[in-house]
């Protein structure tokens, strides 16, 4: 699903957008298991990726997912962030109602062969 997607879905009545801030979210509220596997998956596209060796909040910083507003002096983690890596009940306080609707197309692109309404972070394990 694209940035975009994503942030029209979230945009719907909410008024969010991937890059508001919210100020009081922590490492705590977030899922550092997943941070291995992001990096791993950087590795096998480029082998000397930077996000090899990055701490979290680094890697955070790096990717875009933890700002620092020059405009309202905000600093935190982003609605993006709390979407990839928030854990369950973080994702659902930030975001109410925000749910991906994952389709499984295989055999024919008209219909989907699987669906699957994911209430969790987007990185989270295997989907289908």
């Amino acid at each position: 699903m694209t940035s975009n997607r994503i942030k029209g879905l979230l945009a719907d009545g909410e008024g969010f957008s991937e890059r508001e801030i919210f100020p009081f979210a922590t490492l705590d509220d977030l899922r550092l298991d997943l941070i291995p596997r992001v990096k791993k998956m950087a590795v096998s596209r480029v082998s000397d990726h930077p996000w090899k060796d990055m701490e979290a909040m680094e890697l955070f910083k790096s990717a875009g997912l933890y700002e620092d507003d020059k405009r309202t002096g905000k600093k935190g983690f982003n609605l993006a962030g709390i979407l990839l890596f928030g854990k369950d009940e973080v994702v659902r306080s930030c975001a109410p109602g925000c749910v991906t609707d994952a389709l499984l197309r295989r055999n024919d692109m008209d219909r989907y062969d699987d669906r699957r309404y994911i209430e969790t972070d987007l990185l989270e394990g295997d989907i289908f």
